[in-house]
């Protein structure tokens, strides 16, 4: 059940779908947990992806995630949101309450974000 019945509204970007259908996007099982270089997964599995998305929703709930990397504060919110990156390889956010709204909030961030990991991922190939 998604929509108006559970109270819960899909996000999709204009380009997910497409670059999903196309392989530039893999889907795979939750993030367990971050560690090193890698990622475990839920299903067990690990991987090292170039770029790990993770729309963890409105709750922040990150401490399993990321808590051991130094990089949320006392109540367990990123010290950093969006850029500059929390910690090499990691940028956060939507943790912020503007007065423009999320979404909007969301949008400014995304752009400059991208260009960050553009640069990050050039400098580490």
């Amino acid at each position: 059940m998604t929509g108006t019945e559970d109270r819960r509204i899909p996000t999709i970007g204009d380009e997910l779908a497409r670059n999903v259908a196309h392989g530039r996007i893999e889907v795979v099982a939750s993030v367990r947990l971050f560690d090193g270089g890698g990622i475990v997964l839920a299903d067990g599995t690990k991987i090292e992806p170039d770029v790990v998305i993770a729309a963890t929703g409105y709750r922040r709930g990150l401490e399993p995630l990321v808590g051991h990397l130094g990089v949320l504060d006392g109540q367990g919110r990123p010290v950093s949101n969006g850029v500059p990156t929390a910690t090499a390889g990691l940028w956060l956010a939507g943790y912020d309450e503007p007065l423009i709204g999320p979404m909007r909030s969301f949008r400014l961030q995304a752009s400059a974000i991208a260009r960050d990991i553009a640069c990050y991922l050039d400098a580490a190939s």
